[in-house]
């Protein structure tokens, strides 16, 4: 009766064991996550411009889009570097105004207002 008795004893943690939940690796969360996000200065003609472009084309009303200064708020500029990254661009050829959505980057006025007009056929 001892014998069983130590037996159940020392097999009981290894039963247990099998019961607890598996580990996984934590999934990081980024900002950037199913987001459209237009980064911008407050004081660049070309954000200006393309600001004017999404208003008179109603833009803004078509869809969500998230607008990030990034000349004071440096935080900003960190998750639009972040967006330069995962688009493998290089950090120096990148300004404002600056557009992601889709998992893509688009850089400058020109090539943003292009993104606009052709998904919504302007």
């Amino acid at each position: 009766m001892k014998s069983k008795f130590l037996l159940l004893f020392l097999l009981l943690p290894l039963l247990l064991a099998g019961c607890a939940p598996a580990v996984t690796p934590e999934t990081k969360v980024s900002l950037l996550d199913n987001k459209t996000i237009l980064f911008y200065g407050d004081t660049c003609p070309h954000c200006k411009v393309l600001e004017q472009f999404l208003d008179e084309n109603k833009i803004n009303e078509r869809m969500t889009i998230e607008k990030r200064e990034v000349y004071k708020n440096a935080d900003n500029a960190k998750l639009m570097m972040e967006a330069v990254s995962r688009c493998s661009l290089s950090q120096n050829n990148v300004g404002v105004p600056f557009l992601w959505t889709e998992n893509k980057c688009f850089v400058g006025g020109d090539e943003t207002t292009n993104f606009f007009k052709a998904k919504f056929k302007l």
